[in-house]
Parts: C-alpha cells; structure tokens; sequence
C-alpha cells in the first residue's frame, strides 16, 4: 500500500516509540525534509541508527512511500 512520503515518516516515527520494539523510546521520531525531488528523514533526538534503519525497512516493506523517501544515514 503506497502513503504519502509524511505518512510513511509518521509510521516510522510510530515504529521507533513502539514499547513492544527493542531500543525504542518515546522520544525518538524523525522529520520529514524536501530534498531535491524526493524527502530526507531527519531523526529526531538520539535515536541510534540502527533502530532508524530497521523501522525504515519494517515500515518500507508494509508501506512504499509514493516519492522517494531516503533514511538519515
């Protein structure tokens, strides 16, 4: 199912505070960021990259965003 690129960063965001996934926190989030004809994910506090990394691709699987969506690292 295709989301719009700020759907897909809300799902990620959702993904990294998720109390069931390993690391996750409250805090953690990222932001979405135009860059050039695609999107950027910013994080959001000290999330560690790996947990950015996993959710990017849990959420990539389930939910293709409709313009390219590249993760912060």
């Amino acid at each position: 199912m295709q989301v719009s690129p700020q759907e897909f960063a809300d799902l990620v965001s959702q993904a990294m505070q998720d109390p069931e996934r390993l690391g996750s926190d409250p805090r953690f989030a990222v932001e979405l960021l135009r860059v050039g004809s695609g999107y950027h994910l910013k994080p959001v506090g000290d999330a560690p990259k790996e947990l950015i990394l996993e959710c990017y691709r849990t959420v990539y699987n389930w939910h293709q965003p409709t313009t390219t969506v590249v993760p912060p690292i």
